[in-house]
């Protein structure tokens, strides 16, 4: 056919009705839709929540920290886990470098205030 010999030359699309349709279930048979199952970082699988665990865990830190028994009365601690009990998501502790490295940070915060607290005047 003449016609579909020109729309080969001029690299036309047919838009006869039955070319029209044929090319539409040609696309609807390619479509297919795609997953994000390689975009999706799976999470930890977390275990819920009973005060018996909590009270272990804190036993066990005890023990393997060679804490006082008092440490759980600290603010701090009583901070440390009001902090992690509000969190929503898995927590990702940091590793002693990243510790050691906020502990300085802190210390020289900490340094800088004293200093600016005890600084005398040399004009009396």
């Amino acid at each position: 056919n003449a016609y579909y010999e020109w729309c080969k030359k001029n690299n036309f699309i047919s838009k006869l009705l039955a070319d029209r349709k044929s090319q539409q279930e040609a696309a609807e048979a390619g479509k297919s839709q795609s997953t994000l199952d390689a975009a999706v970082i799976p999470l930890e699988k977390r275990t819920p929540y009973s005060q018996h665990r909590m009270n272990e865990a804190i036993w066990t830190f005890i023990v393997d920290t060679n804490q006082a028994l008092s440490v759980i009365e600290r603010p701090s601690f009583r901070n440390m886990i009001d902090v992690v009990s509000s969190a929503k998501e898995v927590i990702t502790l940091p590793d002693h470098k990243v510790t050691r490295a906020g502990i300085m940070r802190m210390f020289f915060k900490r340094m800088g205030q004293l200093k600016k607290l005890f600084a005398v005047s040399s004009m009396l």
